[in-house]
């Protein structure tokens, strides 16, 4: 991977150490998810971000990197330091918030560029962004969906076939976020100046 030299960025009065992690935090404001900074430093590792969906907690990394090999080191490093006992879940994003793909069950749903390691289960996963059925946030899920939505309860294991179809059906969110991404690129650019 080639060198990258990380740009400080100031948005909403705080300093981020590189206009990646700006332009994610921007991301997570217009998808309403609550994150905090660089919230805890655990004995020398200090994530990205925590966010808080409700009923799952998550700490976030951020990499320039574009794919899912090159987020991995991220992954592990993140997953020593925190442990396997942990009650959040690891999400790695990198430096595009992915595209459309098409879910095991056939639908469609937006792939991130993005590795996740939901808490207790110490298991990776490739990660995909769906609109609630309850609250319509649209949150990261695991390919498989096996775990429901980190923000609201929904049904689990009563019937695989019924639930699998159910979370896999979800608004066409592309659009939305190919829009997001660009008015965050927009908003870095323009209150740090172009470099």
């Amino acid at each position: 991977m080639p060198e990258v030299h990380a740009i400080p960025t100031v948005y909403k009065g705080i300093e981020f150490r590189s206009r990646l992690e700006a332009k994610w935090a921007i991301m997570f404001d217009y998808l309403d998810w609550p994150w905090q900074y660089e919230p805890v430093d655990f004995k020398g590792y200090i994530p990205d971000f925590h966010i808080d969906f409700g009923r799952q907690q998550f700490f976030v990394e951020i990499k320039p990197a574009f794919t899912q090999e090159d987020l991995r080191p991220a992954l592990d490093k993140a997953v020593r330091a925190l442990g396997h006992s942990r009650k959040e879940t690891i999400l790695v994003l990198g430096g595009t918030p992915g595209e459309m793909i098409h879910g095991s069950s056939g639908h469609p749903v937006w792939g991130l560029n993005a590795l996740m390691d939901q808490s207790c289960y110490c298991d990776l996963h490739d990660a995909y962004l769906a609109g609630c059925p309850t609250c319509n946030r649209i949150v990261p899920l695991t390919i498989d969906g096996q775990w429901g939505f980190p923000c609201c309860e929904v049904p689990k294991h009563d019937d695989e076939h019924e639930i699998k179809h159910y979370r896999h059906e979800i608004p066409p969110i592309g659009s939305i976020i190919e829009t997001y991404w660009a008015r965050a690129t927009n908003v870095v650019k323009y209150q740090h100046g172009r470099r």
